[in-house]
This record gives C-alpha cells, structure tokens and sequence, in this order.
C-alpha cells in the first residue's frame, strides 16, 4: 500500500480505538480522518472482493442489515456500517474497520447502506459487484425533494461494471443506468391491498413519450403495475417475484426462474416483503442458495432500532421509526397503522434533540404531503410532543381528522395521560438514537400508566 493511505488506515484505526474508550461509537470521525490523509482513501485501501451496496429513499437501512444478519448466521466474514453513517466518512470508516493495522483486508464480503446524493462521489471509489436499489422516492425537502435530481446524480456515480438488482414496481429506480446488467424483484397484490391515492405520485407520464401512463395497480405513490399504451414502456418482468402470500402458515410463495419456493415473512407489512425479496435477490445473486436464506431467514426479525412492541396488560404498545421530514415514509407508517381495526393512539415524537430549535428553521410543507386521510375514521388519537406539533394541526383536519382527536403534549410525562381504553398504542420517533431513547421512555411511562390504572 502507498504511503497516504496507508498513514490514513493508521489515523483511523488509532481514532477509533479512542472514541470507542470515551464510549463513542466512532462511525464518522475515523473515516473523516483518513480523508483529510488521502483525499482518495476508499479508492486507495484494500477492499472485500465481493462489495454489496443497497441505496434507495426507504428500506435501504433494514434490507442493508437484512444481508448482514445472514452473513453473520452463516459465519461469513463481512463488515458493514449497520450503526448507520452511510456517506464518504462513514463507508471510509467501515472499509477501514476490515483492514488490519498494514491494511490488509480481513473480510470477504462488504455489506454497505450508501446514501444517493453520495453515490458521485463514493460509488466510482468503492467499485461495488452489485448495487441494489429499493427505490425512489421524495424526501426531505432541503435536500432532495426533486426526484430526478436524485435520480440523475445516483446514475452518474454507478459505474458501468456493476449489476443492479431493481425494483421492477418502481417505474423510476428501475430505469437507471439502462447499459448496466441488471435482474428485477417484484411484489404482487399478495395482501389484497386497495389502490392507494396518494398525495405524491411522481410518476403520471410515460418516460419515453410523455403520454399518460396507465395504472394496472397502483399500490401506493408511484409502486405498483403500469403500462404506457403508445411506447409500450412497463413493469419488467421479474426475476425474483412474490407471487401469493399465506395467512395461515404466515409464508409468501416467490417464484423464481419459473420455479415457486416458500420464505417465511418477516413481518406481514408490505414494505418489510419489499425488503425481503431485495434481500432474496441481493444474496441469490452472490451465489447463496435458497436453502441458505430460508435456513436464516425463520430466524430473523426486523432491527429492533427500527420496530419493536411489548405487550402490557392486554394493550399492545409498538415503537416504529417515522423518518423525519419525508412525507412518503410517514404515510407509509400511517398506512400501515391504518390497516388495524383496534382501537389506537398514536404518540408521535418530532424533535430533533440534538439541534435544538432547528426544527423550526426547516419548511414544514412536507407535512402537508403525508397521506393523513388514512387516520380519519373517528378512532385513533393522535398525541404530539414537538416545538412544531402547531404545523401538524391544519394538515390533519384538512385530510378530516377531528381536531377533538388530535392532541399536544407539552412534556413526555403528560402523554401518558391521554391514555384511556385504546388496546394499540403506536410511539413514532425519528430514526437517530437519541430519538429512539426519548420513545423508551414514553413508553416506559405510558406502561407505569396502564399498571397503576390497571
């Protein structure tokens, strides 16, 4: 190894050895480190022979940590930055964290959550075998709202040598980089789901033609079943298809090369089969076999970061990550929430407690894009606990919540008393830790609430 990188390597690894004795995790810094040493480190160091990026708005995270839960069951060397810090300094950190101190690579496999706008930058370095894309979606406004933008600076980086593995019910994501190899997964209407009007719907006209496209299904936003009658552009075939889901046996049927297999569901939550299959499709084409992912896959469950619930006195209280300001992610959430018949409040915890009152610096017109229509059956509660609850309250009557349903907190002690005879309770938070810390301890109150009320 050349001199630079190799002095990166040593700064990193000493960096790391003393955040993680200050108790910091050291996810970041490292990789930020190894950068000011070798402007070009990823491209630099050694690295697994077999790279794996997954990137996409929604779902990279957990099919990411999806991969590396098999890798670890099957006692396969890997390293991935399943903590998080997905752009140049933390996939520097990680690539380094499988390298000896003299820099030679340790591992066989790089498992690695790589965010979009970075993909120019860190894609041509890191050179992956293959790219799995989850899909395309709006997100935060600041950042990257305009799809296409996102779009066109994820194409740029991906070089021509790696194969995507595409959402074939995405019409956007799945048009990337049309030189490249490429195999798609799908999903079918394995719930039974109704068609979803969302309020984002990035995808109307044909790409080719610009003629209105026509809908077979539409799951939601812009996922589900199309065709454009004039150019004839539509949902490709599918190598990796989820053709039927089992209630009973809580299994879903995937067919594959016209072969149908069995997996066992995760979570019987459409964007958690989404997952999956980009798990599936991901592995298979890395030469696992069918019979590796199921041996795994019955014992697998989502991050416990991302979702979790416990059961207290007969009431169901559940922790699910609603990623702050992206409008799709929450209707997502809200959707899923929708779907129960049981009685239900919903706490939803918006603040960002490491910024302060930055929060209210940010535009609050991605509120009024989450699809609060599906809350409005005269059930659910809604209880906020943020410096902007206020922008919450005109979007949601709007969609036709009753304000009388509608809530705010002033502390995490006072949520608890909103409490009354609901049996699912569902607390939202933000994906960082702290976020999912401050969702523990409403919990927790909520929890001593119920036991004390009996």
């Amino acid at each position: 190894m050349a001199l630079k990188p190799a002095l990166g390597v040593l700064v990193s690894k000493s960096s790391k050895i003393a955040l993680q004795l200050l108790k910091r995790k050291g996810t970041h810094y490292p990789g930020k480190l190894a950068k000011l040493v070798d402007s070009q480190i990823i491209k630099n160091i050694e690295k697994p022979e077999k790279r794996i990026a997954v990137m996409g708005t929604n779902g990279k995270t957990t099919t990411t940590n999806l991969i590396a839960d098999f890798m670890k069951h099957k006692n396969i060397s890997y390293g991935s930055n399943r903590l998080g810090s997905n752009t140049y300094y933390g996939i520097a950190t990680s690539l380094i964290d499988n390298l000896s101190f003299t820099g030679k690579n340790k591992k066989e496999f790089a498992v690695l959550e790589i965010d979009e706008l970075w993909a120019a930058r860190i894609l041509p370095e890191f050179e992956p075998t293959t790219i799995t894309i989850t899909n395309l979606f709006q997100d935060s406004y600041e950042r990257n709202a305009n799809i296409f933008y996102v779009f066109n600076r994820l194409q740029a980086g991906i070089p021509d040598s790696a194969k995507l593995i595409l959402n074939a019910n995405d019409p956007i994501s799945s048009t990337i980089k049309p030189e490249n190899e490429r195999v798609y997964f799908a999903v079918n209407n394995i719930f039974n789901e109704e068609e979803r009007k969302s309020r984002i719907n990035d995808f109307t006209y044909c790409l080719n033609c610009h003629e209105k496209i026509v809908w077979e299904f539409n799951r939601y936003h812009h996922i589900g079943e199309y065709r454009c009658e004039k150019s004839g552009f539509t949902t490709p075939k599918a190598k990796y298809l989820v053709k039927a889901y089992d209630a009973v046996k809580n299994e879903i049927i995937i067919e594959e090369a016209g072969i149908q297999y069995v997996l066992p569901v995760i979570e019987p939550i459409i964007e958690v089969v989404y997952n999956q299959i980009a798990m599936y499709a991901t592995l298979r084409e890395h030469g696992r076999t069918y019979e590796e992912i199921y041996s795994v896959m019955v014992k697998t469950k989502v991050d416990k970061s991302r979702f979790d619930s416990k059961n207290v006195k007969g009431r169901k209280i559940t922790r699910i990550v609603a990623k702050g300001y992206n409008p799709v992610a929450n209707s997502r959430v809200f959707d899923t929430i929708s779907k129960s018949n049981d009685k239900k409040m919903i706490v939803y915890l918006f603040d960002n407690l490491e910024m302060g009152n930055y929060l209210q610096e940010r535009t609050p017109g991605w509120i009024s894009d989450i699809d609060f229509d599906v809350l409005k059956d005269g059930k659910t509660k809604i209880v906020f606990k943020s410096v902007v609850a206020a922008d919450f309250l005109i979007p949601l009557q709007l969609a036709g919540v009753d304000r009388e349903n509608i809530k705010i907190a002033e502390s995490e002690a006072e949520i608890a008393k909103y409490v009354t005879d609901e049996t699912s309770i569902y607390v939202l938070h933000d994906i960082e830790d702290i976020n999912r810390a401050q969702a523990e301890r409403v919990i927790n109150l909520i929890a001593e609430h119920i036991n004390k009320e009996g």
